[in-house]
């Protein structure tokens, strides 16, 4: 008996080796340069993160024209990311092309969609525009400690987006840039914190500045607490009176965030001298009270 030959089988045949013959020349072809973008690609998202990590040695170090390493930290940050973004977008086209798909409908398809989305995103973009002009203008920068929508804390994350805080007691607060009206800055340059003494009205204003300048003079030239200190403590003078009391105001100017840390040792020293010294303080001699509250009416 002669087999005879089966027409759908032989069809099959000769597709799958139209097939085979379509991909071994795609492969020839058009797979080195898939295989070159997708590695240019990569490289260049893995030098701009590379380089974002780079600039974090220059935390360390002093810059010069008034640039802070923080501004210059965040800026690359942000330009890696951004880069990555439009880096990994332009590759993925490029290849998509390479595979012999039509771009334009895709694009123009994208470009109606982009449309319909901007109108029902624009908080996100009111976001983004105002993350930009915060680090055009350096509001604030990476490590900063601020205050902006009613939170304070240290900045951890800043984006074109958002903002990240993270506060004293540890939360986290995510912030987007479109709420940020007003920002308190609480780390550029120095920072200054009024101390108020309190002792009995009768009390010499001479002999309350004598001692006062001496601990300050004392405390200043303390190698522990130079660095952070912009100058010696102050003594304001006379503050407010009552009670059968007189308030004398200090002024501590230290490093941002330092003042706090200065002003305990300080207060210390105060109350240790007066002791020494036998100074009271209200009209009991017994009790020396140093406040780092400004009473009403201070001046500064």
């Amino acid at each position: 008996m002669i087999a005879m030959p089966i027409p759908h089988l032989h069809s099959w045949a000769n597709l799958f080796d139209e097939w085979s013959d379509d991909s071994i020349e795609f492969v020839r072809q058009a797979g080195p340069k898939i295989v070159f973008v997708a590695v240019t690609t990569c490289v260049i998202i893995l030098f701009l993160r590379w380089m974002a990590r780079r600039t974090m040695w220059l935390k360390t170090r002093q810059l010069p024209g008034g640039v802070r390493s923080q501004q210059v930290s965040t800026l690359a940050k942000v330009i890696s990311d951004v880069g990555s973004y439009v880096v990994g977008t332009l590759g993925a086209l490029e290849i998509l092309a390479l595979c012999g798909l039509n771009l334009q409908p895709l694009l123009a398809s994208a470009g109606i969609a982009g449309i319909a989305i901007g109108f029902g995103s624009q908080a996100l973009i009111k976001d983004v525009l105002t993350g930009f002009f915060i680090l055009f203008d350096d509001q604030y920068a990476l490590g900063d400690k601020v205050q902006i929508a009613g939170v304070k804390g240290t900045v951890e994350e800043i984006s074109l987006r958002r903002t990240i805080l993270r506060d004293d007691d540890g939360s986290l607060y995510t912030i987007p840039n479109s709420e940020i009206r007003v920002v308190s800055n609480l780390s550029r340059d120095w920072a200054q914190l009024p101390i108020t003494v309190t002792v009995p009205y009768q009390l010499p204003s001479q002999e309350i500045e004598r001692v006062v300048t001496a601990v300050a003079q004392e405390f200043a030239a303390d190698s522990r607490f130079t660095a952070d200190l912009e100058g010696p403590p102050q003594f304001a003078g006379l503050d407010r009176t009552g009670n059968g009391t007189a308030d004398y105001l200090i002024l501590l100017r230290s490093r941002p965030t330092r003042q706090f840390v200065l002003a305990r040792e300080l207060r210390l020293r105060i109350k240790e001298r007066f002791e020494q010294e036998q100074i009271p303080a209200d009209n009991s001699p017994a009790r020396v009270y140093v406040a780092t509250d400004p009473p009403t009416g201070s001046t500064s």
